[in-house]
């Protein structure tokens, strides 16, 4: 109110604010959780009709607002309302560990589900929000003698403390029967062949009770034994009967291992049933690896060449024309290529060596001629090779005696005009005799008894050349020497 006795507008519209009005804004601030506890209240006050409250979490609040706006309840009843919902409520920090956790609600299940409790299968990942709800909501146990216990359909403070007290115990027999991080690191959380794999593998019999003592009896004899009486074995994966989930559905796959290996043989772990357990994680993961490695072999036995796409075409034309496939064609092709290779391929060891690793910078000399150089050097019109003995040790000096009685070259007394042209070309004009052959160089060399027949021949052939007089015809007529 201004000094002049008039009341403000925001002063007016905050005190005038209609009961509906208030409902709403009061109704929507309040969060999901807290909004069903409402709906309890509101079922145990007898203000509903159902006795069952759905998991609605869109039209939860219109609800409320319309129960209440029907009862036409003044502000005061609103603000009454809340604080008895917030006291005869669960905090959402007793709940919290299997509220916003898969993995541990469908552990929860399992432990529920022993007792008797609940019996509702589990097939999709909707149906652990709507377990998780029921347990909280519409589920009725609390600690009995020594286990926890349905209790009777009533609506009041002592029972939301004996649930309570049931969360409590739920929540620490779960902490201590988890399995350890590091057990379970090695898993991929987005790998779904792994997943499914490993879901199958838990899925079979096995031999839960003495997996420790079978592993050390199999490690100790150094061989396995194969066991075909599965009496007493059973499945890892818990209650495969009635949670089962698709296998494109691998994250709520992988929260079903996990908390089959959490639950393992109950809600009680002893210290057998955890080595038993870690074991097992062991012969998963063995598992998974033996998958991966058969995987790998069969990829890459699968994938085998890559061709680029004109290879391939071209390759696919060639086996048409042949009438063969791709496969048998390049097959052929191979094995026609291995026998040209090899044959060029230098015969001892350390040549085919050289040949085959691609060490071509280096020159290499080897008692063998390729095909290729023998072509070459047959096809030279300017060597003349001398046929070699058949003993290679003999001594190059006997050559040069056996020379000593080719006559001297002297110029002819006939009329010069009437010979034919003669041109000398590797003789010098002088008589030739033995003491104008240079043969230091050539005396003290004898064959080696270990080098190859064409070296031989090749010192034979220059010694020769240089030795015997090599004449170019330019005319006709007989050529006189001596």
């Amino acid at each position: 109110m201004n000094g002049n006795g008039v009341q403000n507008g925001s002063n007016r519209s905050k005190k005038y604010i209609s009961n509906d009005e208030y409902i709403e804004k009061k109704i929507d601030r309040l969060s999901i959780y807290d909004t069903y506890w409402c709906l309890f209240m509101l079922r145990s006050q007898h203000k509903i009709p159902q006795s069952y409250i759905l998991k609605d979490d869109a039209g939860s609040k219109l609800s409320i607002i319309s129960i209440l706006k029907d009862h036409s309840c003044t502000k005061k009843d609103i603000d009454r309302f809340l604080q008895t919902s917030a006291r005869n409520s669960i905090p959402l920090s007793y709940v919290k560990w299997f509220y916003e956790d898969a993995r541990a609600a469908l552990w929860m299940h399992m432990a529920l589900k022993k007792l008797n409790i609940i019996s509702d299968p589990i097939g999709i990942e909707s149906d652990i929000a709507i377990f998780v709800h029921d347990v909280i909501f519409n589920r009725k146990f609390a600690i009995g003698e020594e286990e926890l216990c349905e209790v009777p359909d009533t609506y009041y403070e002592r029972w939301i403390i004996n649930k309570k007290k049931g969360l409590d115990v739920l929540k620490n027999i779960y902490l201590r029967s988890s399995v350890e991080p590091k057990e379970t690191k090695w898993l991929d959380y987005d790998n779904d062949i792994q997943i499914n794999h490993l879901y199958a593998y838990m899925q079979k019999l096995h031999d839960i009770d003495n997996l420790k003592a079978n592993k050390e009896s199999k490690n100790h004899n150094k061989k396995s034994i194969s066991n075909k009486d599965k009496t007493g074995h059973r499945q890892a994966l818990i209650f495969a009967d009635t949670i089962r989930f698709r296998e494109t559905d691998t994250a709520s796959r992988l929260h079903h291992m996990l908390a089959s290996l959490d639950y393992w043989e109950g809600i009680a772990v002893d210290e057998g049933k955890v080595n038993n357990r870690s074991t097992f994680i062991d012969n998963m993961y063995e598992a998974w690896l033996s998958k991966a490695k058969r995987d790998r072999d069969k990829n890459m036995k699968e994938k085998g060449l890559v061709l680029t796409s004109a290879n391939k075409k071209t390759l696919s034309l060639i086996a048409k024309r042949q009438g063969k496939t791709r496969a048998q064609m390049l097959n052929d092709i191979i094995a026609s290529y291995n026998q040209t290779f090899f044959s060029e391929v230098p015969k001892t060891t350390r040549a085919a060596g050289t040949y085959i690793t691609g060490d071509y910078g280096k020159p290499y000399t080897d008692t063998f001629e390729t095909q290729q150089s023998l072509k070459a050097k047959q096809a030279s019109s300017e060597t003349i090779l001398v046929d070699s003995d058949s003993e290679e040790t003999k001594d190059i000096n006997h050559q040069i005696e056996s020379l000593e009685s080719v006559p001297n070259i002297k110029d002819s007394n006939e009329d010069k005009s009437e010979e034919p042209n003669v041109e000398l070309e590797s003789i010098s004009s002088e008589p030739l005799s033995s003491d104008n052959v240079t043969k230091p160089s050539c005396e003290s060399k004898k064959v080696n008894p270990h080098e190859s027949g064409f070296e031989s021949t090749k010192r034979r052939s220059i010694l020769k050349s240089k030795l015997t007089p090599t004449a170019r015809v330019t005319g006709s007529g007989p050529i006189k020497i001596g």
